[in-house]
């Protein structure tokens, strides 16, 4: 066991790297933009403000399979379909200063 982490203690220290720098940007993508404290931003309410409704182009996947139900290959196709796009406007208080403000945050649906 100990060999195999000093084999691969570099891999170890580079996805413990990746994770603190995941996890660094995350915290400040949801900073409070009043007091710039990390995981500050909490979600209060969110009102929908537009509807509507187009076609967008998705990647489908069909997966072949033989008769033992192994899979042994997929094709890739492309589909138009209709969506139905949601606008939000969200409503934000920041967990240390109360701070408010608002986003707007945008859903598609098929």
């Amino acid at each position: 066991m100990e060999n195999w982490i000093m084999e691969n203690l570099i891999w170890i220290i580079l996805g413990l790297m990746g994770i603190i720098v995941f996890l660094s940007v995350l915290g400040e993508v949801n900073a409070c933009p009043n007091c710039n404290k990390w995981w500050g931003r909490k979600v209060e309410g969110r009102k929908e403000i537009d509807r509507e409704g187009g076609h967008e182009t998705v990647t489908r996947y069909d997966i072949h399979r033989n008769l033992k139900g192994k899979d042994i290959g997929r094709t890739e196709r492309k589909e138009q379909v209709y969506v139905t796009r949601v606008k939000y406007l969200v409503y934000y208080i920041c967990r240390g200063c109360g701070h408010k403000w608002t986003g707007i945050y945008t859903e598609s649906k098929e």
